[in-house]
């Protein structure tokens, strides 16, 4: 199977570095490294709703504020973990999800309805939009259109349901991340 893929999309938590770390996980450099020395490229897709959670409770003056990391936490440990796997970009969804800190979020700043990326460094690229959130497939999509390669060249991986819906539902092949990198394929 993988002989037939050009890009190859992974999530980052606990699939490429440890839940909120610039960690990277066992054996993920070196299997990286074999992929794009077979002319594979890796990109990096993930949901990163802290930033919201954190501007709405500080908005509200409320001590959770602090839990949550800031845009910079973020935008830094991405793109440490991005130039560490040596993958070309990573993208963001910072879109909280449904519910009411979306509503919060959303209704003072309407921007639910309009893209306002950012670009950090040259190797992420955020949205806002809800739309780049996984399930939903507009993050790989936007992949897919920026190196050019098709649904059934673009693999992607993950560690949760969520990532598996993500493929389903982008018309895309997907692995687990434990066959991915345990696997051999």
């Amino acid at each position: 199977m993988i002989e037939n893929i050009k890009t190859i999309i992974l999530d980052v938590d606990d699939t490429v570095a440890g839940k909120w770390s610039e960690e990277i996980l066992p054996w993920r450099k070196q299997r990286l490294a074999q992929m794009r020395e077979q002319g594979k490229r890796i990109f990096l897709a993930t949901n990163q709703g802290g930033p919201a959670y954190r501007i709405v409770y500080e908005r509200e003056k409320n001590a959770l504020a602090s839990v949550y990391p800031t845009l910079m936490n973020v935008l830094n440990r991405l793109y440490l973990v991005t130039t560490d796997v040596g993958a070309e970009k990573c993208l963001v969804a910072l879109h909280p999800g449904p519910g009411e800190i979306a509503n919060k979020l959303f209704a003072d700043l309407q921007m639910d309805q309009v893209a306002v990326n950012i670009f950090y460094k040259g190797k992420i690229e955020t949205c806002w939009r809800k739309e780049w959130r996984k399930p939903g497939r507009e993050m790989i999509w936007e992949i897919m259109n920026q190196t050019g390669t098709l649904q059934s060249e673009t693999l992607y991986v993950g560690n949760e349901m969520t990532d598996f819906d993500t493929a389903c539902a982008a018309g895309c092949i997907y692995s687990d991340t434990d066959e991915f990198f345990f696997g051999g394929q």
